[in-house]
């Protein structure tokens, strides 16, 4: 009589270890937690006061985020508008600047269009949504930034002081390239793909029926 077969149990365990690879696959693609923003009612003198800086220009671009390497992107993904100064009401700010927000208004990040002109109400550094370097400038949907262009472009202008014209040159910041951690990440969920295949197709040939 021969010994049973060991075949079974080596494909259980070969399909516990291809269930298990394809779950750590997935981790990175699962759904982030929604969010919800909800904003407190500000004067622009408050606003003003809580900001960094205050300044009024118009949106010469915009750089969206990158997909992630799935190809899709969380509303948290910070997207940078590149703004032309023509007037500053609080803080140091350069003539052409840069600030920084969430992708999605439902994760607090202002949805700034090219070629419309803004009061931005501004601050350095990150915040509970998205993280910044220090010295990056961030805008958000409660911050009390807002759209000028309309029938009345000027209302409200006048209650934040005497505006100063912005400083020459350009706080614009260069576009960073994709972090070596980033690389790091993507060559270990590539080889953990490499290794679900190789061992699912070992499986299919060892599990076959006869």
């Amino acid at each position: 009589m021969q010994p049973p077969s060991r075949q079974p149990r080596a494909c259980r365990i070969g399909s516990f270890l291809v269930a298990t690879l394809l779950a750590l696959l997935l981790v990175p693609v699962a759904a982030a937690p929604a969010l919800a923003c909800s904003c407190i009612g500000w004067t622009e003198a408050e606003a003003l006061a809580w900001a960094d800086v205050a300044f009024t220009g118009q949106v010469a671009s915009i750089t969206e985020p990158k997909p992630n390497v799935f190809g899709g992107m969380e509303s948290t993904a910070p997207v940078t508008a590149t703004i032309v100064v023509d007037a500053v009401y609080k803080g140091d700010v350069s003539s052409r600047t840069t600030v920084t927000t969430a992708m999605d208004g439902a994760s607090c990040g202002f949805e700034f269009v090219a070629d419309v002109r803004y009061l931005v109400f501004g601050s350095y550094g990150g915040d509970s949504i998205i993280t910044v370097p220090a010295d990056e400038l961030t805008a958000n949907l409660c911050g009390g930034t807002r759209v000028l262009d309309g029938a009345a472009p000027s209302l409200g202008l006048a209650d934040l002081g005497v505006a100063a014209p912005a400083l020459p040159g350009t706080g614009e910041r260069p576009r960073t390239p994709f972090p070596l951690l980033g690389w790091v990440a993507l060559a270990g969920i590539g080889g953990l793909g490499l290794t679900t295949a190789g061992l699912w197709a070992r499986m299919r040939r060892i599990c076959r029926p006869a």
